[in-house]
């Protein structure tokens, strides 16, 4: 028999049904994994807010970021979510938190952390790639800081390495 796929979006791909399925069979339910798995994208996004809020405007914006998100109509559903977008969109601005991050302070491991996130979006849909020209300019930017040495060489492939994960 000739595998059924004609129902299936062409620009969702299998992770997050895959970590949907893996966690729904070791909690033994799958309306709660996938509660779950809303709720640590919208944490991840909180967390992106603040960090980019932090990197572009200090310690008070990033509080301010993280502290007013969740009371935003659309991010405060979302971690109720059972669909695919809260883990889209969590992996996406973790991807652009961490460019920024590494646009301010740059570092091997926001450049790795951004290209990381952003496969991961990639990997949970196509529209995942949105985020990655803008994280790719911002640890191109972080790459050129003076005083850096060789490590402004590693930055970009690290970024190109973590996307790699994606599918």
């Amino acid at each position: 028999a000739a595998r059924q796929a004609n129902l299936y979006d062409p620009f969702r791909h299998p992770l997050h049904g895959a970590l949907l399925a893996w966690l729904g069979e070791v909690l033994g339910r799958f309306s709660d994994a996938a509660v779950l798995i809303s709720s640590a994208s919208t944490l991840a996004l909180v967390l992106a807010a603040a960090l980019a809020g932090r990197a572009l405007g200090g310690p008070w914006a990033g509080g301010l970021a993280a502290l007013t998100l969740p009371w935003t109509h659309t991010a405060a559903w979302m971690s109720r979510w059972a669909n695919s977008y809260a883990m889209l969109s969590g992996l996406g601005g973790l991807s652009l938190g961490l460019a920024v991050a590494a646009a301010r302070w740059p570092g091997l491991i926001f450049a790795a952390g951004a290209g990381l996130a952003g496969g991961l979006a990639w990997g949970v849909d196509t529209r995942g790639l949105l985020f990655a020209p803008a994280a790719a300019a911002l640890v191109l930017l972080g790459a050129t800081a003076p005083g850096l040495g060789w490590r402004r060489w590693l930055m970009p492939p690290l970024f190109a390495l973590g996307m790699a994960v994606g599918p």
